[in-house]
């Protein structure tokens, strides 16, 4: 299969943490790998160009049945997302809501300077809506705040 991008190779575009316990094919549609080289090109390339290589994707694609049971609240299965992570997060992060076209970027926990993970998506409509998450211990759970 060809890449996804010059720096994102198919493997690691549909590759996820757990396939070892799942055991479940993720094998994307033709328009789910458009949807992924879009996103490649218009955030993970400018990205590299800005950064340089200390970006890790930590999800890419991941078909319906895996975006059901890996992640909470965070859709993948359209193949026009990301979550990455890097020891730059929080200046990546910044530099996507700056000066990138996007639909959604999430700051994924982590601490006030740095998040783990960002979670980033690029569609059509490009509604550039960001977000944090917080833990509620009322719900028990991680929820999604506006970022302020």
């Amino acid at each position: 299969m060809e890449n996804i991008s010059k720096n994102i190779t198919f493997e690691n575009w549909t590759n996820y943490k757990g396939k070892e316990f799942f055991k479940v094919e993720n094998i994307p549609t033709e328009e789910q790998i458009t949807n992924g080289k879009l996103i490649a090109e218009n955030i993970f390339e400018k990205l590299i160009t800005q950064f340089g290589e200390v970006i890790t994707i930590e999800n890419g694609f991941l078909n319906s049945e895996l975006n059901n049971k890996i992640l909470i609240g965070l859709n993948f299965e359209n193949g026009d997302a990301l979550k990455i992570s890097s020891s730059k997060s929080g200046e990546i992060f910044n530099y996507i809501k700056d000066n990138l076209e996007f639909d959604a970027l999430v700051w994924f926990c982590g601490s006030k300077n740095n998040p783990q993970y960002i979670y980033v998506s690029y569609n059509a409509e490009n509604k550039k809506q960001i977000l944090k998450t917080q833990y509620s211990k009322e719900l028990k759970k991680m929820e999604y705040i506006d970022f302020e």
